[in-house]
């Protein structure tokens, strides 16, 4: 029996197949999207369907699998040829990924908890994102003032087109463009952070 699960909007992988004590992990195509069922019934193998980046997981190399509680996404730890690797697959809604996250517990035999993680620990990510962005936004406002200086600099060194873009792109928003844009992102990072303290995160995890 086969359990398949396809969202074309994902930004990561795109399909889930859950067969017999595998699961795998791919982007099928759109041609294939509506007839996964059939194609699996009729013997065709997940691999062949699922695209170049296609992943089959076993047991023995799952490290870990976790899910926002509040969230969408499922998320894949894996070792592959010695290494540690993570993918990821989107669902449109929460129940789909509750039920994908049973099937892949069924199939692959493993034990489900719940990490709840402290306020600080939370606001980790958001904090960090504010320093980035605040780093980031002067020091390219400081750059779109000097083009505003000097409105002709020269260009030198490798990659000449690139840093031409770069440039033209920095004229066009300018300093008040470039601390704008710089000050949506911060205040972004400043709404997650306090949603964050307000509600810490949760995840749903799957272990061996």
């Amino acid at each position: 029996m086969s359990q398949v699960w396809h969202n074309s909007d994902s930004l990561f992988h795109k399909t889930l197949i859950v067969q017999d004590g595998n699961v795998y992990l791919g982007s099928a195509s759109e041609e294939r999207a509506g007839s996964l069922d059939s194609l699996l019934s009729s013997g065709t193998k997940p691999m062949l369907l699922l695209g170049d980046e296609a992943i089959q997981f076993k047991k023995m190399n799952i490290i870990q699998i976790h899910s926002n509680v509040d969230g969408t996404d499922i998320d894949f730890k894996y070792k592959s040829e010695g290494s540690t690797k993570k993918a990821t697959m989107g669902f449109e809604e929460e129940e789909e990924r509750d039920q994908a996250l049973d099937a892949i517990e069924n199939s692959l035999g493993l034990k489900r908890s719940r990490e709840d993680w402290s306020r600080l620990r939370s606001v980790r990510g958001p904090v960090i994102a504010m320093i980035i962005f605040g780093v980031i936004t002067y020091v390219l406002r400081l750059a779109a003032q000097d083009l505003v200086d000097n409105p002709d600099p020269e260009i030198t060194g490798r990659r000449k087109m690139i840093k031409r873009i770069f440039v033209a792109v920095l004229d066009f928003f300018g300093p008040t463009g470039v601390t704008v844009i710089g000050a949506i992102l911060i205040g972004l990072s400043v709404l997650v952070l306090f949603n964050r303290l307000k509600t810490p995160l949760s995840f749903i995890v799957l272990k061996k």
